[in-house]
């Protein structure tokens, strides 16, 4: 029963992702050209912040339209009383739904990070110095963006008004993610603060499709 409901997340999301893996192959190719064309600083990878503008936009577009693939398209087929009356637990079926869409979210935006860093780390591909920690605000931006997520996962499941408070977690969840990502000093107070929020928005959004009666 798990597997076939990990199969059916994935088929459900093939087309969402497929695009956004198209953006980050973009992303990184623009970038890649950028130096080969740049005669100063604003093309050296990492440094440059266009690489980062680029992959918090389509992060953002991403997370967002996978949490609201998983959660509101299944209101407007009408397949939540099929989907949760499966002889799983309705927390549990939650929990492959977060499993999933974080799982390729992380892939992909990590992936596309991974990519440029390792094209940055070749010698002779660019005439400038290179760190990995020169990546780290980019992996920041990657984890931190489940909290974009799920925010935006529990938007959907919730009922109400969009223009009202429905939209209210992940609106919370973004002024969140500046401030873990941005404000918090250090890595282990930030860290710690992206894995509560994340597990305690998790734990909101098992709470509402328990009790939410979604006949």
């Amino acid at each position: 029963m798990v597997k076939a409901l990990v199969r059916k997340e994935l088929r459900e999301i093939a087309g969402i992702t497929a695009l956004a893996v198209v953006a980050y192959v973009m992303a990184y190719g623009i970038m890649v050209g950028a130096v080969f064309f740049s005669p100063d600083a604003s093309g050296v990878p990492f440094v440059d912040p266009a690489f980062e503008y680029m992959l918090m936009g389509i992060s953002f577009a991403f997370a967002v339209a996978l949490a609201m693939r998983q959660s509101v398209r299944e209101h407007s087929r009408q397949t939540y009383l099929f989907l949760l009356h499966r002889p799983l637990p309705r927390r549990r079926i939650v929990l492959i739904k977060c499993g999933v869409g974080l799982a390729v979210l992380l892939t992909a935006s990590g992936a596309c990070v991974l990519a440029y860093a390792l094209w940055a780390a070749t010698p002779g591909t660019h005439p400038s110095p290179f760190f990995w920690s020169m990546t780290e605000y980019c992996w920041w931006y990657c984890f931190g963006f489940s909290l974009v997520y799920m925010g935006a996962l529990l938007s959907g499941l919730r009922k109400a008004r969009w223009f009202g408070t429905r939209l209210l977690p992940l609106v919370a969840s973004v002024l969140i993610f500046y401030v873990v990502v941005w404000a918090l000093p250090g890595f282990v107070i930030p860290a710690a603060a992206l894995l509560f929020i994340d597990i305690l928005l998790a734990a909101v959004a098992c709470q509402v499709a328990a009790t939410q009666d979604y006949s």
